[in-house]
Formats: C-alpha cells, sequence, structure tokens
C-alpha cells in the first residue's frame, strides 16, 4: 500500500457498509430510534432522523429475517395506540443470548413444572379451578420457542438438542421464523 495516500494522520473516506449487529444490538438501536422525527419542527433533527432511518432499513436488510420482523413489529408498536386511534401494538420480547446456565435453569424448572402438573392432576379432586388452570409448563416452553426463533437457523444448545419436549419448542421458533420470511 503507498504510505502517502493511506495514513493514520489524514482522514480517510468512510466505508458505506453498514455493520450487522445481533438482534439484541438491533432491538436496543430501534428501542432508541426517533420514531417521530417527522413531526420534529426543527430541519436537522427531520434530517437526522431519515438518516438514521435509513440506517436502521439497511441494518435490517442485511440482518436478515429476524432484523426485519424486528423493524416491522417495533414500527408498529411505535405508529400504533391512542393518538392513532387504535390499540398500541405490543413491543416483542428482547433477543436475549441463550448460556449453559440458562438451559440448565430450564431443564431444572421443567422438571420442577411437570411434577407439579401430575401431582396437581393426581388430587384435582380436591383442588381449587384457579389452581388446576394453571400451566407451569407452558412460559418455559414460551422461553425456549422465543430463542429458537430469535436463533434464525442455528443449532440448539446440546441441552435444548437432547430434551425433546424442548427441542420442539426451539423448531417451534425457529419455523415460525421461517413462516414470517414468506
Amino acid at each position: 500500500m503507498n504510505q502517502t495516500t493511506h495514513s493514520f494522520h489524514h482522514a480517510q473516506p468512510k466505508s458505506q457498509a453498514v455493520q450487522l449487529s445481533t438482534p439484541a444490538e438491533f432491538y436496543r438501536k430501534l428501542l432508541n430510534h426517533d420514531w417521530y422525527y417527522a413531526w420534529s419542527d426543527s430541519s436537522s433533527a427531520y434530517r437526522a432522523g431519515q438518516v438514521a432511518d435509513a440506517h436502521l432499513e439497511q441494518l435490517a436488510k442485511n440482518g436478515g429475517s429476524i432484523h426485519q420482523w424486528l423493524l416491522k413489529e417495533v414500527a408498529k408498536h411505535f405508529t400504533t395506540g391512542e393518538p392513532w386511534g387504535n390499540d398500541q401494538h405490543p413491543l416483542p420480547a428482547p433477543p436475549t443470548e441463550l448460556k449453559n446456565t440458562d438451559v440448565m435453569m430450564i431443564c431444572i424448572e421443567l422438571a420442577k413444572a411437570q411434577f407439579a402438573m401430575k401431582v396437581i392432576e393426581k388430587f384435582s379432586v380436591f383442588l381449587p379451578t384457579k389452581v388446576k388452570a394453571l400451566d407451569r409448563i407452558k412460559p418455559l416452553l414460551e422461553k425456549v420457542y422465543l430463542h429458537g426463533f430469535y436463533a434464525g437457523n442455528a443449532k440448539p444448545l446440546t441441552l435444548i438438542a437432547r430434551h425433546p419436549t424442548l427441542r420442539k419448542a426451539w423448531e417451534d421458533g425457529q419455523a415460525a421464523l421461517a413462516q414470517q420470511a414468506v
């Protein structure tokens, strides 16, 4: 490389490439975006909002179906509600990184929930309807489903892959993501 044209002491042209971000980073960027820039009285705030909006669009395009879905869902949240005369669209759950310790805790909680459901079933005659109606398993499976959704095509952690119920929830999440892409 020619040292006279490339120097750390002289300004270098900025790359036009948009950095890829994880779904969690992208989600934070979406929450920090000024979704109402178009109503600003300041032309500089409006232009900055347009640039930021275009940047988010490019990140979503480069990031794939998860990023595109997050952009669509978060945008719906910020453009619905009382000012628009309709119900506010809920924010999607934030993407998080799943660690082995998290999966171990899910497995332990699932075993406890399954045991509790068996006990409730066995003594259902003596229990109030409110107790019998509680589903302790569903929230755990929804958590794994969501992680499968946000993981895209990634394989599940070993503990999930080896547990048939958790693996099914993970695969269902991935299938839902595939449906979003269609």
